[in-house]
């Protein structure tokens, strides 16, 4: 956890049915440990460099987060928000 709580602001920040992508060690729990990228199913991975990181249906992080969403991050959101940028 303390790594965790490194990387963001305050000390009550929750972090819970979220992927952690070969996470090892102590890691907060109520959380998904695919073991590595493939296991998450994106549409396109791309070795992580400009992919389409939407999950696949049948991805078992589909509607997986807390609030019914897809784990991760809201692809759609992102694109709208880094569109035009570089």
């Amino acid at each position: 956890m303390i790594r965790l709580q490194r990387c963001l602001v305050g000390p009550n920040v929750k972090i819970t049915a979220n992927a952690l992508i070969s996470a090892s060690g102590v890691w907060p729990a109520g959380n998904y440990f695919p073991p590595d990228s493939s296991a998450v199913q994106f549409a396109d991975y791309n070795n992580g460099n400009g992919g389409d990181y939407h999950l696949l249906p049948s991805s078992p992080y589909k509607n997986a987060a807390a609030d019914g969403a897809d784990v991760g991050a809201d692809i759609d959101a992102v694109n709208r928000a880094i569109a035009g940028v570089l």
